[in-house]
Order: structure tokens, then sequence, then C-alpha cells
């Protein structure tokens, strides 16, 4: 890694940590070059505005996502005999409920980001069509239907981490309901 790629991860990471700790309220172009020790103009040479920086910041994010996504699944298939112990060995990972991670923190700031801001939405829903392609095809081998399985399980993942908590379902319960239902699919 070159010297000006090592300075622009070190920005990302500078950014995330402002976005995660304290939200997009308390992000400045001047407060991330002075918690990565730098001036202001010296940021603006990596990054010339603040909608150019969380670009970065979100891109990065995503792709870390879905290589960690991605060798989850991979390992999860690798140690499951059927489809079924594969399913539910991914939901009991990826349900988070009350948003409780690090994970959940940044996409609801990324999500936030994406409501008002036409090209990190842009952003957003480009990552969205690539991570569901790649889910699909990572259980096209376990299942005839891999749209619908994607279609049905990807959306409750993303939501359960905000209103888990609320459901009158544990999450032991709400796996059983939905491996049942995926297993179902005609």
């Amino acid at each position: 890694m070159s010297a000006r790629e090592q300075k622009q991860q070190q920005i990302i990471q500078v950014t995330h940590q402002i976005l995660v700790r304290d939200g997009m309220g308390k992000l400045s172009m001047r407060r991330v070059a002075g918690d990565a020790n730098m001036s202001l103009s010296n940021l603006q040479y990596y990054y010339k505005d603040l909608d150019t920086l969380l670009i970065a910041v979100i891109i990065d994010y995503f792709a870390w996502y879905t290589n960690e996504v991605a060798e989850n699944l991979t390992k999860t298939l690798e140690n499951q005999s059927n489809f079924e112990s594969f399913l539910r060995a991914i939901l009991n990972d990826h349900l988070v409920p009350g948003g409780k991670t690090e994970r959940c923190s940044m996409f609801r700031e990324i999500w936030s980001l994406a409501t008002r801001n036409p090209t990190i939405e842009s952003t957003v829903k480009e990552h969205y069509k690539s991570y569901v392609q790649q889910t699909v095809q990572l259980i096209s081998q376990f299942t005839p239907k891999p749209d619908a399985t994607a279609a049905i399980l990807l959306p409750y993942v993303e939501g359960y981490s905000i209103m888990g908590d609320s459901l009158t379902l544990n999450k032991s319960e709400v796996i059983d309901l939905l491996v049942k239902f995926v297993i179902n699919l005609k």
C-alpha cells in the first residue's frame, strides 16, 4: 500500500470511528482533520469535501462488510450438512436485535445519510444490488429458489436490528419461523 493509500485509509478509519461513536451530527471535515492529526487543507487534498469523504467511507465499509459476510457464508456452507442447518447458523449469527453492534450503528448512519443525499443513496442501492447477487449465488447450490430466499431473508435481517427487540417472538422462534418458510418455498 502506498503512502497516499495509507493516509486515505487512516482518514477513512477516523471518519468511521466518529460516525459510529458520535453520529453524523458531530462529523465535520475540521473534526476529521483534527482527529487524524492533520490540517484541514491536507485533508481536503485527499477528499475535497464531506460528501466525497462520506462516499469513500461508505464504499470502504460496504467492501469490508461484503467480504465479511461472504467469508461467514462460505465457512458456514462448509460446516453445515444441509440447507436447513446452514439457514439456522446464518440467521443465528445475523439476527442482532436492538442494533447493539458497531455494524448496526454504521448501517443506521449510512441509511440516515442516504435519505438526505442522492449520491449516497445511489451508492447504498448499488451495494445492495451487489450484495443480493452475491447471496443468491452462494445459496443457489442449496435451494431451487435462491432469489426468493434472498428476497425474504435479506430485508428481514436488516430490519431485525431495528425492531427485533419489539417482536412477540424470541430470536429462536423467529429463526424457526423463517427456516420453515424458506424451506417450504414453492
